[in-house]
């Protein structure tokens, strides 16, 4: 994910003649948190209905002790729901496979709890603390972005607390509100609406009003990359989204299918030397690969079509290696668009100190067998 420095710089440099701001890939928010914090108005658009709740709640600032009185309210309406039994479990495919019954019982009793605040923006903030309490509390390794269970050795001695998680949670982001909601309350800030949509198709965003585009779009492809479907399928089942909705997540999303052949309709000599070199070990893999970028550029012509005459662009990414073939994103992205009108300022290469995911991984899964997964990321800046 983008950090918040990045995205501050590339908004403070186009800060004089940037007034409406898009990311596109709006993930949990941060993005747009800078452009409010900067004063300007800004859209954030995701397919994501975890990713979407989460924006709002980042940037739509509540006054922390109305935070605190309400979490006192739920902690002890907790207990009493908790102590009735008073309360559904849901059913969902492999509940009791993901969670233990008494981290279920403990997990109905605060969704009710949570279910009863009366102002829907009080709730879901809340219902973000709950979404995280979810995972932390469910058999998923740790760490993990797509979904592994525990081994049964670690998960008889596994007995996670979930009101204790959901309590620390809670706390934690009341201390990150009461700082965003001080710096709004002093200072002027911009207006943010997020979106749930796909980017590709979406008629939520006006022509022609956007001045910045600022993202660090998705890398398509779960198999080896980060499953965003995966990642929130739990909370999601847990916040009452329909299954189908939840299992199909990965596939809706940029790249979610194998392209059917190796031609695509744009030009960018990076993408088709990476395609041909993959083909040549998987056609498959190859497509699988393809796909991606033939959904972004229908995205690019969405991005065309909502950006003025006068905008800029600001895109992180990082360059995947598949098959042992590194994928030039940067490059493959400049191509993108300048095939619509975009000229490229420049590309900064940033090493990245600090990652979630491991430095080497073993995609073949042979053992001794491993290659080194990404370590720098690529600030591509392009305005028309």
């Amino acid at each position: 994910m983008m950090i918040p420095q990045v995205a501050r710089r590339a908004i403070e440099a186009n800060r004089g003649t940037a007034k409406v701001g898009l990311d596109p890939f709006c993930g949990s928010g941060s993005v747009l948190l800078e452009f409010k914090l900067a004063g300007l108005s800004s859209y954030g658009v995701d397919i994501n209905p975890l990713a979407t709740l989460v924006s709002r709640v980042k940037n739509t600032p509540i006054a922390p002790e109305v935070l605190e009185q309400e979490w006192l309210r739920l902690g002890r309406r907790i207990g009493e729901i908790a102590l009735s039994r008073d309360f559904d479990v849901p059913q969902f495919f492999n509940i009791d496979y993901w969670f233990k019954p008494e981290v279920i019982l403990k997990l109905a009793a605060i969704r009710t709890a949570i279910d009863e605040v009366v102002d829907p923006i009080t709730r879901n903030f809340f219902l973000v603390c709950f979404s995280e309490t979810v995972r932390k509390s469910s058999n998923t390794r740790g760490g993990e972005f797509k979904l592994y269970r525990i081994s049964e050795e670690k998960l008889a001695d596994y007995n996670p607390d979930a009101f204790e998680i959901m309590s620390a949670i809670v706390k934690r982001n009341i201390a990150a509100m009461d700082e965003t909601y001080s710096f709004c309350k002093k200072n002027k800030t911009g207006n943010v609406e997020v979106i749930l949509d796909d980017v590709t198709t979406t008629k939520s965003l006006a022509s022609k009003s956007i001045d910045f585009l600022v993202t660090s779009p998705p890398y398509g492809d779960s198999k080896t990359t980060v499953a965003y479907g995966q990642f929130s399928r739990l909370s999601l089942q847990w916040l009452g989204f329909p299954q189908e909705v939840v299992m199909r997540l990965d596939q809706s999303m940029l790249g979610g299918r194998p392209a059917p052949s190796l031609d695509f309709e744009f030009s960018s000599p990076s993408l088709e030397s990476a395609v041909t070199k993959i083909a040549e070990k998987d056609e498959l893999r190859a497509r699988e690969v393809l796909s991606f970028f033939i959904d972004f550029h229908k995205a690019s012509e969405k991005f065309d079509a909502v950006l003025k005459k006068k905008s800029g662009v600001c895109l992180v990414v990082g360059n995947r290696t598949v098959k042992e073939i590194k994928i030039p994103m940067d490059e493959i992205m400049v191509d993108l668009f300048e095939d619509f009108g975009f000229e490229h300022k420049q590309t900064i290469v940033r090493q990245i100190p600090l990652k979630r995911m491991p430095r080497r991984n073993s995609p073949t899964n042979v053992k001794g067998n491993t290659v080194s997964t990404m370590t720098e990321e690529n600030i591509v800046i392009l305005s028309r």
